[in-house]
């Protein structure tokens, strides 16, 4: 790649479809090493301990989805807190996500969460009482 990447496999579209991609030795400061992709693209980047993959991770400006991977859930929770994004998955694919849960990013991510508990985003409570006739007052 112009960059200077390595195509490990994929790296070719199919009609519309991109085919699933993994790219290793992607320079910092190449597009796709710290942009959101929305396509079915990996960077893989050796790292020497997880303080620096959580690191790496939080480098980009965007957070919307994220996933590691790992033997110890315990760990893969703690691990998940320090990531700065909407969702976390822990030994899942970033696309596992629920339609009853509030999704949505951090940062350059995009604001506010969608799904049923995003309505008050998007709506103004108005409460309107009636009766029939005319009321006798006082109460």
């Amino acid at each position: 790649m112009a960059a200077g990447a390595k195509v490990i496999t994929g790296g070719t579209a199919d009609g519309s479809c991109y085919r699933p991609t993994i790219l290793v030795d992607v320079p910092a400061d190449a597009r796709i090493h710290s942009e959101e992709t929305f396509g079915p693209v990996l960077v893989a980047q050796p790292v020497d301990d997880a303080d620096e993959a959580v690191a790496i991770a939080n480098s980009t400006r965007y957070g919307l989805s994220a996933g590691l991977i790992t033997s110890d859930n315990q760990r893969g929770f703690a691990l998940a807190r320090r990531i700065d994004a909407g969702v976390v998955h822990v030994n899942d694919q970033t696309i596992a996500d629920e339609p009853q849960l509030p999704l949505g990013g951090i940062k350059d991510s995009g604001w506010g969460r969608s799904g049923p508990q995003s309505m008050a985003d998007f709506t103004e409570i108005q409460w309107i009482t009636t009766r029939d006739g005319t009321g006798t007052y006082p109460i």
